[in-house]
């Protein structure tokens, strides 16, 4: 009988402590933002001039906040939030400028897959390569995308420095899809 309560505990706490793609459903976003919020919900925002796909009902704001300096002890340098009929749908977490020459590095993509991997677990998918992509990885839960990749900015346009710069991207997919067929 003690056998049997052992097993019942051990597998009991397993799947208390695991970790899924349904925890990625259930956050809904990053930190303090979340998806379907109103930009006017957010203080530090600044309107960013990139227009995506020329979609009058879509804003892009750049977050100024100085709380959110470091993810996992790795600079960000900046983060970027897509906001459709004013509702969160996308958060960018940038890593690597030019400015400051501060590349991503192979040991800071490995830190934040690791730390993504304890949240969420190890069922991602390998991103599709790409020349550009040096290393990606796509976690793909029911409602929300999350994605880590590590890109070579040289691979976009040969007529710039050379710079590994990375992201966290991670969207709301029914939000995202309504961007692409409001557009048609």
């Amino acid at each position: 009988m003690s056998k049997i309560l052992i097993f019942v505990f051990i597998l009991s706490s397993q799947l208390c402590f695991s970790q899924t793609l349904n925890d990625l459903d259930i956050k809904k976003g990053f930190r303090n933002f979340k998806f379907g919020m109103n930009p006017s919900q957010f203080k530090n925002l600044g309107l960013d001039n990139i227009n995506f796909n020329n979609n009058p009902k879509v804003k892009n704001y750049i977050y100024y906040g100085d709380d959110i300096e470091y993810v996992c002890n790795i600079k960000v340098d900046e983060i970027r939030l897509l906001f459709f009929e004013e509702k969160l749908c996308s958060i960018s977490i940038d890593f690597g400028n030019f400015v400051r020459s501060e590349e991503f590095k192979l040991q800071d993509y490995e830190k934040l897959l690791s730390y993504l991997e304890q949240t969420y677990g190890k069922d991602w998918v390998i991103a599709k390569k790409r020349p550009i992509i040096i290393n990606g990885v796509i976690w793909d839960a029911t409602k929300v995308r999350l994605e880590l990749f590590r890109l070579d900015s040289s691979k976009e346009d040969p007529q710039k420095k050379s710079l590994i710069r990375g992201y966290i991207h991670i969207f709301d997919k029914n939000l995202m899809n309504k961007i692409y067929s409001s557009e048609f």
